[in-house]
């Protein structure tokens, strides 16, 4: 099914969604749907990946009934079974997992000092994991550590791999990708292309 008319059909499930969890919990909460795309991995698979924004953000410390988990499980069982994308190998289902340019400064999980192209980023080992949200840049980036460090990137649909203070790595402007924490501080340099 084209993007597009999934994303239009998805909303109007959410919809209905909404509506129950405020008949069985009493709850208000609201869906909104950043992104819906499909990709193939080079076996030529192809996997759904949804970004789904929630008001109020439900967290994981205050998700009393369990509303998080439950509300994963239901969209991609929707996606499976009701609309029928059985053609796809995997649906990713990111609840608020926002990018970062959605979010305010000061709510990142970075210091960054800034010149015209440079930026120089220092994540602090007291970041939690889930502010290391998937996020899509505007523009192409070279990414490089400034020391050695354990910490990973992964771009989506790939396996993670190692940070390295002697090489580059390249982020193209469009393509989901995200930090898995490490031990200590890490540092890199960002060169905007």
């Amino acid at each position: 099914m084209e993007a597009d008319l999934l994303k239009k059909v998805l909303n109007r499930y959410l919809k209905l969604l909404s509506n129950r969890i405020k008949t069985e919990y009493n709850e208000d909460v609201e869906f909104t749907i950043y992104s819906l795309n499909y990709f193939r991995n080079l076996e030529n698979d192809i996997f759904l990946h949804v970004f789904i924004d929630t008001n109020p953000e439900i967290k994981r410390g205050n998700d009393r009934y369990g509303l998080r988990e439950g509300i994963i499980k239901e969209v991609r069982q929707f996606l499976k079974e009701t609309v029928g994308v059985n053609n796809v190998k995997h649906i990713i289902i990111d609840l608020d997992k926002r990018p970062f340019y959605n979010i305010d400064e000061e709510k990142l999980p970075f210091k960054e000092k800034k010149s015209k192209n440079l930026r120089l980023r220092e994540f602090s080992e007291r970041v939690e994991s889930e502010e290391l949200k998937w996020h899509f840049d505007d523009e192409d980036r070279m990414v490089k550590t400034l020391h050695k460090t354990d910490w990973m990137i992964q771009f989506d649909n790939k396996m993670p791999q190692k940070l390295s203070e002697n090489r580059e790595i390249f982020i193209p402007k469009g393509v989901y990708h995200r930090l898995i924490k490490g031990t200590g501080d890490l540092k890199v340099k960002i060169r905007l292309i």
